[in-house]
């Protein structure tokens, strides 16, 4: 979902620390001090509840190791791209006079979409391996790939 940000708002610095899939990002927005490595991230709000944005705290003496290429990871790495209806970005005076203290880094609002009246409808993607226009491909002998 950041990733899909990224370019997008004016002063808003996104940066994945790790090249990993659900590593953790780095979110600065506005003012020169907040790129300072121990500038609180923006308060980030989702459907009225406040998110935790910044890395998550995760293991780092798991037998795997996972927590140290993660860096911790990101909590909006469990929210469904797809689920997300809009995003609004609050900078300066409008995040602090609507949020207080905690906003005055800025505010990240996510609104996910709601239930609509109607009939119930399902919506399913699936994927069975290589096609090409909508043809399977046949697996080569050992004489074709020879």
């Amino acid at each position: 979902m950041l990733e899909a940000l990224q370019g997008k708002v004016p002063g808003l610095f996104i940066q994945q620390v790790t090249g990993q899939p659900g590593g953790a990002f780095s979110l600065r927005l506005r003012n020169a001090a907040n790129f300072s490595s121990n500038a609180p991230p923006p308060l980030i709000v989702v459907d009225g509840v406040t998110y935790p944005g910044a890395r998550l705290p995760m293991e780092t003496n798991t037998n795997y190791g996972t927590g140290n290429f993660l860096q911790g990871g990101n909590g909006l790495n469990f929210l469904n791209p797809n689920d997300i209806e809009s995003i609004s970005v609050l900078k300066d005076a409008d995040a602090t006079s609507l949020y207080g203290a905690e906003g005055a880094y800025g505010v990240v609002l996510i609104t996910t979409k709601k239930a609509k009246p109607g009939p119930a409808t399902l919506n399913v993607n699936v994927y069975d391996g290589v096609s090409m226009l909508g043809q399977h491909v046949k697996p080569m002998n050992t004489a074709q790939y020879l």
